[in-house]
């Protein structure tokens, strides 16, 4: 069974802006999912949904971490 993720959730990650810029853009209805207007709140399957954003289409984005070692000072 895929993961489902909420659309604001994704569209932060991918890059599209920060969460409350996302759920505006969902508000105005400037979101869809496979073509049918998202709602706010709304479950999506990223690796089978296709979203776009004022008709651009978003990818999923890779999550990056980074491990630092910083040793002690002696």
């Amino acid at each position: 069974m895929a993961e489902s993720i909420h659309i604001v959730k994704y569209l932060a990650r991918s890059g599209v802006g920060s969460r409350q810029a996302c759920e505006r853009l969902v508000d105005d209805g400037k979101v869809t999912v496979n073509g049918d207007p998202c709602k706010a709140g709304q479950q999506i399957d990223p690796d089978n949904d296709l979203v776009e954003v004022e008709g651009r289409r978003v990818e999923k984005a890779a999550i990056e971490a980074y491990l630092v070692h910083k040793p002690t000072e002696m």
